[in-house]
């Protein structure tokens, strides 16, 4: 049904986004929907390409939502979002997305937010990890700064 449904029939891929993540230090969005599958309850933050100024973004203005186990729910293209968050527990979760999303592209001289291919991410300057891997420090969350 999400190759059909959701992605009109073309190539997809189905991974697991597992973790502890307990702040939001980065955001990232995709062209192309993205379908989360929660297999423990998480919290999820998302925001608005839209929103962004100047090639950054305010995380204060995300809102956050519990998924509930079992929900699934479509992140459509340009919905800003990063790991879930640990609800009670570390989450579980499959992420479905385009074939070929997150693959290693050499930098775009054009578009310094593209990373990956058809992964777009700016990080919290805290973020010296992904900063070395070409991120810019554009996202600011009130809880990191």
């Amino acid at each position: 049904w999400l190759k059909k449904d959701i992605f009109g029939n073309l190539p997809m891929q189905l991974g697991i986004c597992a973790g502890n993540n307990q702040q939001i230090s980065a955001v990232e969005y995709h062209m192309g929907s993205e379908v989360v599958i929660a297999l423990r309850d998480c919290i999820i933050s998302l925001g608005k390409v839209a929103d962004m100024q100047n090639g950054s973004y305010d995380g204060s203005l995300m809102e956050t939502f519990l998924l509930k186990r079992g929900t699934a729910i479509e992140l459509f293209s340009h919905t800003l979002h990063y790991s879930p968050l640990v609800y009670q527990e570390p989450y579980i979760t499959l992420v479905a997305l385009l074939r070929g999303t997150n693959d290693t592209l050499e930098k775009s001289p054009t578009n310094q937010m593209l990373l990956a291919k058809n992964k777009y991410m700016i990080v919290h300057p805290s973020r010296i990890d992904k900063i070395a891997q070409g991120a810019l420090p554009n996202f600011h969350n009130t809880l990191l700064d």
